[in-house]
């Protein structure tokens, strides 16, 4: 994908708490339930590990073989992490079938937006609270995406309470 537009074809829209993938709806109704979507996070310990978390990202039109660079920059402008979105099959509902089947080929269907869940796989340590950039990545250019944010909160502190035997 090159960027020639004002406007990129790819969004993410947050960090999620849960994401679940529904199969086997009608096409009218959700096939992702999303809940707690945030632009921010906040973690008690530092280092933190990524691992495991989940982003939701919006993409307009896909098209089998689109690839979308993104990389995550810290508040001093540094590289956090990246990753690379490949788009190697698409799925369609077929009313007739009631059944999902793969796209083949590069049809002209016009699908608007879609969303999907991006889960962090490998270890990701973070050494401090930050705000980091979002940048789509092509051809040398980069084009703003978003600002996340991962942020420290305190432990409140409890008194200690000693039992008498």
């Amino acid at each position: 994908m090159t960027i020639d537009k004002a406007v990129p074809s790819i969004a993410i829209l947050g960090w999620c708490d849960r994401a679940t993938k529904i199969e086997g709806t009608h096409p009218a109704l959700a096939h992702i339930n999303i809940q707690v979507l945030s632009p921010s996070r906040v973690s008690h310990f530092f280092p933190v590990d990524l691992r495991g978390t989940t982003f939701i990202v919006g993409m307009y039109s896909p098209k089998l073989g689109d690839s979308f660079s993104v990389e995550f920059q810290h508040s001093d402008g540094s590289k956090a992490f990246d990753f690379v979105l490949n788009l190697n099959g698409i799925q369609v509902f077929d009313q007739d079938t009631a059944e999902y089947r793969r796209l083949e080929g590069n049809l002209d269907v016009q699908m608007g937006w879609t969303f999907q869940t991006l889960q962090i796989q490998n270890n990701l340590l973070i050494l401090k609270p930050d705000s980091f950039k979002a940048v789509l990545k092509s051809g040398g250019q980069e084009q703003f995406l978003g600002t996340f944010h991962l942020l420290h909160s305190s432990l409140p502190l409890t008194p200690q309470i000693k039992l008498q035997h």
